[in-house]
């Protein structure tokens, strides 16, 4: 799902050894907007988009478009 793609994000970045440990904050200011687009048997379809916001107390201020 949409939200999923936040935490994959995360853990490529970190890959990096000279990333920061503290990217979550950096994430919710760069990324605005995820689509989640899925393979059907119709073919590609759109399956969620969030808006991100921000990074607040340990969650990403995140709506459901």
């Amino acid at each position: 799902n949409a939200l999923s793609a936040l935490t994959r994000l995360k853990s490529l970045i970190t890959r990096n050894p000279t990333a920061p440990s503290d990217i979550e904050p950096l994430i919710g200011d760069a990324v605005h907007v995820i689509v989640h687009i899925a393979k059907t048997r119709e073919g590609r379809r759109v399956q969620g988009i969030i808006e991100i916001s921000g990074y607040q107390n340990g969650h990403y201020q995140t709506r459901h478009l």
